[in-house]
């Protein structure tokens, strides 16, 4: 038997996912798919990194959710993979990459979405 709960989720989820969501492009090397709907958990703070050059890098980490039958790349579903890039609604471009400890993107919300750790790379 469902749970009133469980009822009334799945009547409003949509609702919550078109508030709580926003449009992006893929891209994996030269192929893209637009009008992906993500939406994001959080965003961490500016990092400052040192380079061998003496040249600080500074970017935005932030966490994104998308549904994984929602991931198309090149007309078929795929796994994320470091390197890959979504750019936003006001054209920021953001990449998947690894962290200390945590991969570029992992499995999430019972096996249905990708988690995907990214950096701001630019900005529009």
């Amino acid at each position: 038997m469902t749970s009133q709960f469980d009822s009334l989720y799945e009547v409003g989820e949509p609702a919550f996912a078109n508030l709580f969501s926003e449009t992006v492009t893929l891209q994996r090397a030269s192929d893209t798919t637009a009008s992906v709907s993500v939406s994001w958990l959080g965003q961490g703070s500016e990092i400052q990194t040192q380079t061998r050059m003496g040249v600080k890098t500074s970017f935005i980490d932030r966490e994104w959710l998308v549904t994984k039958s929602a991931y198309v790349i090149d007309g078929s579903a795929v796994t994320p993979a470091a390197g890959d890039r979504l750019t936003d609604a006001d054209g920021t471009v953001w990449e998947l990459m690894s962290q200390p400890n945590m991969p570029a993107c992992e499995s999430y919300g019972g096996g249905l979405e990708w988690l995907l750790r990214t950096k701001r790379i630019t900005v529009a």
